[in-house]
This record gives structure tokens, sequence and C-alpha cells, in this order.
């Protein structure tokens, strides 16, 4: 029986992923795959599904503003990780959902799996680190399934 190592399997999971096609009555989101370090400000529109597949990073200095309604999904054992300053402002109506990959009631099912829900610890957290930006906020966010590591 041949192995394949798991930085493979992530890795063609992660290019698969990026071109599933999305099946829904509603219409097809863009799911955007993430990963490594965010040197520039960046915003996350509305509409996009943000599927983050290892430890991300916002470096020093720089923004990630995530807009309402936007949907983050986090791959097994990854993260996000602020240096620089993170703004998440979702609002009552439109709240930001940072989750697991397998978490099929945000945003339907992404990763091409079937139903399925996701699980405690099915990815790491978000963390401020000690330089992280002071004004930082999440604002209307739904936050689940995470915990892991």
């Amino acid at each position: 029986m041949r192995h394949i190592s798991p930085t493979i399997v992530v890795v063609l999971f992660a290019l698969a992923i990026s071109t599933l096609p999305y099946t829904s009555t509603h219409a097809a989101p863009n799911v955007i795959v993430v990963s490594g370090n965010i040197s520039v400000s960046t915003t996350w529109t509305s509409g996009n599904i943000y599927y983050v597949t290892s430890d991300t990073t916002v470096v020093a200095g720089v923004t990630l503003r995530i807009e309402p309604g936007v949907i983050v999904k986090f791959w097994s054992d990854s993260g996000l990780i602020i240096d620089g300053k993170l703004e998440a402002m979702g609002t009552a109506n439109q709240p930001i959902y940072f989750t697991s990959y397998r978490d099929d009631s945000a945003g339907g099912d992404t990763d091409g799996g079937g139903s399925s829900s996701g699980g405690s610890g099915d990815w790491n957290w978000i963390q401020f680190n000690a330089i992280s930006d002071d004004a930082s906020l999440i604002e209307y966010a739904v936050i689940r399934y995470g915990g892991g590591d």
C-alpha cells in the first residue's frame, strides 16, 4: 500500500476545494483559499467564503477587515493569528461566521464531503498576540467548533 504525506493531502484538498462546484438553490459564493501571512491591508468581502487551510497571520502594521456576512471556514489545526489589526464587524442581521470547514450550516457544503456538521476542536482559534493592535475588534460574530490543538 502506498502512503501519501499528510502535507500532500492537505495541498491536494486545498486545490480541490477551490474548484469544487457549489450546489445550492442560492447564488454560488466564491470560495477563496487563504494561508500564510497577510502582509498588506486586506478586506474580506461579503458574498465570499474564506477557507483558511493553515495558520494565517495578519502581520504587524497590517489590517484585516472582514465585512458583515462573511463566512470564514477553518481546516483542521488552523487558526487566525493577529500581530496587526483585525476589524471583524458584522451586524445583527449579517453576523460574521468563524467556523469549521465541515460546518454545512454556514455557506453550505463547501468541502464537498456531503452533509456534515462541525465538531468541537475542528480548528484552533483566533489568537491576538501581545504586539497586536489594541483597536482590534470582533462584533456580531458567531465563533464555533474551535479550540483544537
